[in-house]
């Protein structure tokens, strides 16, 4: 007897060790469920500024959102997308809008909003300029040659703003708005943009700026923030998505949350995104967002976005910086930003991966 004991013992202490080991992995592996929530006014410049608290639960949902430090939708640092297939053609009557300076020039399928003046496209035949002190008119919105030049290089859109520029709803702006209602986003149904940027260096600054944005249908309450927005605060770049499932839609009530938060943005030179996003305030739908940033994903989010609101949500290119809370950083007296393509593309039928969208990105961008 003594001896069996003492075997049946000695096989149950590394058992008992194996079972105690496990379990304690497991416990270190979880993630809290972190997120910014706005209780006080979520003003514009207080929403950019406010850092991601922490709520105690865990999402073990499958195929959840990896959070890392705060940021919610992180993806793992991963090479560039490929498919195991050649790259499919993107048919005509799925692209919503279609922005190209080489062949559109000044007939563009936006609204620009720019020096203090909303243009419509059939209002705008040239450039927007205004004086730049006692220099020449510098030019705000208009095409001009490549910033990166070199072989193969043609025109782009420029957008520029200076600090004492005429304010437009909110701040200091030079952007293009896709406002009619055939270029706006399908409200909880597979879209995919993209858009490739030239940011002249502004690394050295204090304040926040804008570059790209989805925002509400337009029929909510004045001044919504971005339900999604990339954001350039010196060198680190932070896209942040926002939500409100009502039946209070404000900016007081609607949560913000970290999607993607890095240092070292590549000034300077050019930088190509890809999004694909299925907008929807329900779980159910499934929604999602996915960022491409030069072929590698940076965000990987899934879960409820955007506001309870009826009307298909709009996108927005170029710059802007609001004014409350976010005083102009005078060490850089002039903001300057080229786009050199945009696209938004209905894939309601899933049809498309990202190696089809950036192929087609591509080819957009070489072409003469």
């Amino acid at each position: 007897m003594p001896s069996s004991v003492s075997s049946v013992s000695a096989v149950r202490l590394p058992l008992l060790l194996i079972v105690v080991a496990l379990v304690m992995a497991a416990c270190s592996t979880s993630e809290p469920d972190i997120y910014q929530a706005d209780g006080s006014a979520l003003a514009e410049s207080a929403a950019q500024n406010q850092g991601p608290t922490t709520r105690s639960t865990t999402d073990s949902q499958p195929g959840s959102t990896l959070e890392t430090n705060g940021v919610r939708g992180s993806a793992p640092p991963a090479a560039p997308s490929t498919t195991s297939r050649p790259p499919r053609a993107i048919r005509d009557q799925d692209v919503i809008v279609s922005v190209l300076p080489a062949s559109d020039g000044y007939d563009l399928p936006a609204t620009v909003q720019c020096l203090g003046s909303q243009i419509r496209p059939q209002q705008l035949d040239s450039s927007i300029s205004a004086e730049a002190g006692n220099s020449d008119p510098l030019t705000r919105f208009g095409v001009e040659d490549d910033p990166a030049g070199g072989p193969g290089s043609g025109p782009v859109y420029v957008f520029r703003t200076l600090e004492n520029d005429p304010p437009f709803a909110g701040g200091n702006r030079c952007e293009i708005a896709f406002l009619d209602p055939e270029t706006r986003i399908p409200r909880n149904e597979v879209v995919w943009q993209s858009f490739s940027v030239y940011i002249d260096d502004w690394s050295q600054t204090k304040d926040q700026q804008i570059f790209a944005q989805w925002h509400d249908g337009g029929n909510g309450p004045g001044g919504l923030v971005p339900l999604l927005g990339f954001y350039l605060r010196g060198d680190q770049l932070r896209i942040i998505g926002r939500l409100n499932a009502g039946p209070d839609i404000s900016n007081q009530t609607t949560e913000t949350f970290d999607l993607h938060r890095k240092s070292g943005f590549p000034f300077g030179q050019w930088v190509d995104y890809v999004i694909k996003a299925k907008i929807s305030v329900d779980p159910a739908d499934e929604p999602f967002v996915r960022v491409w940033q030069d072929g590698n994903q940076i965000v990987n989010f899934e879960g409820p976005i955007g506001y309870a609101l009826e009307a298909d949500d709009y996108a927005k290119l170029g710059f802007y910086h609001w004014t409350g809370q976010n005083e102009w950083d005078r060490s850089k007296p002039v903001r300057s930003l080229w786009l050199r393509e945009a696209s938004l593309v209905r894939d309601a039928e899933r049809r498309y991966v990202f190696g089809d969208i950036n192929a087609f990105q591509a080819a957009r961008i070489t072409q003469p």
